[in-house]
């Protein structure tokens, strides 16, 4: 019979790691405890190196729910790539459509500006302004 802490030295591992794979796999009620010690027959020593050995089942399972997230996350962010060039094309549109907007009520002002000074004009002015004059003289 081994002590944990022959046993844990033994495989690698810390007694705390040993106990709780007893605790898992139902083994505790097999052990015996003299003092502080606790003492593992080797039918449950076996049990413990075998369960030590083995690679979680969880592992591959785990590798394959990463990898599978991995990739749905790379889907998810190739989307939003897209997404964000769309706005980043539709928000370009709309800066050229407001600017388009801005430059025809520029015009229109400058229009009605144009207006309001012919009207300042006298009308005997305008009726009697020879044919050849322009407006700058």
């Amino acid at each position: 019979m081994k002590t944990i802490l022959e046993l844990s030295q033994e495989i690698g591992v810390s007694k705390t790691a040993v106990l709780k794979k007893l605790e898992k796999l139902g083994l505790k009620n097999k052990v015996t405890q003299v003092g502080n010690k606790i003492l593992i027959d080797e039918k449950t020593e076996t049990a413990i190196k075998r369960a030590f050995d083995k690679p979680t089942q969880d592992s591959p399972k785990q590798n394959a729910d990463f990898e599978n997230l991995i990739q749905i996350l790379s889907l998810q962010i190739e989307e939003k790539d897209r997404q964000i060039k769309s706005l980043q094309t539709i928000i370009e549109n709309q800066q050229k459509q407001i600017e388009k907007e801005q430059n025809l009520r520029i015009l229109e002002t400058q229009r009605q500006i144009q207006a309001i000074e012919q009207k300042k004009e006298g009308f005997f002015t305008r009726l009697f302004k020879k044919r050849g004059e322009t407006d700058d003289n």
